[in-house]
């Protein structure tokens, strides 16, 4: 004993750190190989357990429960029909050439081709009237063609034909006329 205590006063402080040093390395390293190992052999642990298993490890609803869920889905499904048959009829009345809607469409978008055309007969009568108004008249003449041409396709698309660019029958004036803008000019 006498020479170990000779041996551990001989050693210096630096000595002593590495020492430690490798103990306290040897010992992070089996820790961290025990707890892998532990690791391991809880996941297959676990895994057994689950494989050998009978009944699941929680049951989530009764037979009442799911008694009444099956009701509630035929219930749905029985709606879901319902609504898809009504979406078909409305195709069906969307599509259709004797449509009141589709008739309405198509006389409203005549209606918005007469205006445009008066409206361009406005501004042509103007245009004519005022010097220099030729470029404003041809900017905005433009502007009303896009949109009567928006129109005509609209009356295409709904499926009938769009009224003629000029009436080929112009009406005769009469000297007793009914409207009154008419007996004005």
């Amino acid at each position: 004993m006498a020479e170990d205590d000779k041996e551990q006063e001989e050693l210096s402080e630096e000595q002593k750190i590495q020492i430690l040093e490798k103990k306290n390395t040897s010992l992070k390293m089996l820790t961290t190989v025990l707890g892998g190992i532990s690791f391991v052999l809880l996941l297959g642990i676990g895994t057994l357990g689950y494989l050998l298993a009978d009944k699941p490890a929680v049951e989530f609803t009764t037979t009442t429960e799911t008694s009444e869920l099956k009701n509630k889905v035929e219930v749905q499904q029985a709606n879901l029909e319902k609504l898809t048959a009504q979406f078909e009829l409305l195709a069906q009345q969307r599509s259709s050439a004797a449509g009141i809607p589709r008739e309405a469409a198509i006389e409203a978008q005549r209606d918005v081709i007469r205006l445009i055309k008066l409206m361009q007969s406005s501004m042509r009568d103007e245009s004519r009237m005022i010097k220099g108004a030729r470029s404003w008249y041809e900017h905005y003449n433009q502007l009303l063609e896009a949109l009567r041409q928006k129109a005509k396709d609209r009356i295409i698309k709904l499926g009938s034909q769009p009224p003629p660019d000029a009436d080929p029958v112009k009406k005769k004036k009469s000297t007793k006329s009914d409207d009154f803008s008419e007996a004005l000019f």
